[in-house]
């Protein structure tokens, strides 16, 4: 919602692990208990009184507001899993998440769409490192495409056609 201005004038500690409750120190939660998912971090504020303040919600478009809140801002999404936030970096608006190896396999892989470890529930453009190797004479193909497209439809590389050849 754009109708005005939302500023965030001091720091700011909000718990993921409960309930939302305005202020510092408090908890940030909108609904439901503590998960390992994405959550998307959203400054909200009151009209009325001008009160600005953060809540976590799995929703990113629909947050349930706290009573009194009625404007809405995502300015980030953060993920948790394993028990715990999932270390991430900010540049400006581009959010960089700690580097993550989605596969890692020694044994010959089948053609296959892949999932990869980014936040749910928003469409992002992924930083993707990919390192192939083979012993053996073979021919790989690298493709990516996006998720709404069902399926890998933009080839990026063929490679591999002789003996031990590597590219990274």
């Amino acid at each position: 919602d754009d109708v005005c201005p939302m500023l965030l004038d001091s720091a700011l500690t909000k718990r993921l692990d409960a309930p939302w409750a305005v202020g510092t120190n408090q908890g940030g939660l909108d609904t439901g208990i503590i998960a390992n998912t994405t959550y998307h971090v959203w400054l909200i504020r009151r009209s009325d009184t001008g009160v600005v303040d953060v809540l976590f919600s799995t929703s990113a478009s629909s947050p349930t507001m706290p009573t009194g809140y009625d404007q809405k801002r995502r300015i980030g999404s953060i993920i948790r899993a394993s028990g715990a936030i999932v270390a991430f970096w900010q540049y400006g608006d581009v959010f960089r998440r700690a580097p993550v190896i989605d596969r890692n396999s020694t044994s010959a892989a089948a053609s296959a769409l892949l999932a990869l470890s980014v936040p749910t529930g928003i469409v992002v453009a992924p930083i993707v490192i990919i390192s192939l190797s083979s012993g053996a004479s073979v021919t790989c193909n690298v493709s990516l495409g996006a998720a709404l497209a069902g399926s890998a439809n933009v080839s990026v590389a063929q490679v591999l056609t002789g003996a031990g050849d590597a590219l990274d």
